[in-house]
């Protein structure tokens, strides 16, 4: 899938064919692999890390300037006939019994489904997180790999805690 989607970018860049685009892009994984072996891997993600924020961060900034800040997206969010103004508040209402949010969901649907299950389901079966388990330096810490790995993704799929808006 990710190489389907470099494809498709240099596609759209370059107006490389995607077929062609797929197999040069797999080819440089495949050196950059074989040369640097799971060291590569894993200094490959750090580096996509930064760049992936360092890009996120002005993207969402020029987001915001273009939508008129933080008030022009609720004003946009609400004139949406499908939202309204229930779109700000996905979380009013949730309940263990009457579920009255947009969502039509529980607080136990969402915190255990997607924040236990899911997040730590994905976490421990993503290829990224075994390499770092293979490549850590004792049996504690690769033990902790899924664990560590798991919190992050808890935060991002909308359960209580520190990173969550609400």
């Amino acid at each position: 899938m990710n190489l389907f989607a470099l494809a498709v970018t240099i596609h759209l860049l370059l107006g490389w064919p995607v077929g062609g685009s797929i197999l040069i892009a797999a080819a440089i994984v495949l050196v950059y692999i074989t040369l640097g072996g799971l060291t590569s891997a894993i200094y490959n993600e750090v580096l996509q890390f930064f760049i992936i924020c360092a890009a996120l961060v002005p993207l969402t900034l020029i987001a915001l300037h273009s939508v008129g800040g933080w008030t022009g997206l609720e004003h946009r969010i609400q004139g949406l006939k499908t939202l309204g103004n229930a779109g700000l508040h996905a979380w009013h209402g949730l309940s263990i019994h009457h579920p009255t949010n947009p969502l039509m969901s529980s607080w136990i649907g969402v915190v255990f489904g997607l924040g236990l299950v899911l997040s730590f389901g994905y976490w421990t079966t993503n290829f990224a997180e075994v390499q770092r388990a293979l490549s850590a330096r004792s049996l504690s810490a690769a033990q902790r790999t899924p664990l560590i790995s798991a919190y992050p993704k808890t935060c991002g799929s909308g359960s209580a805690c520190w990173c969550s808006p609400g």
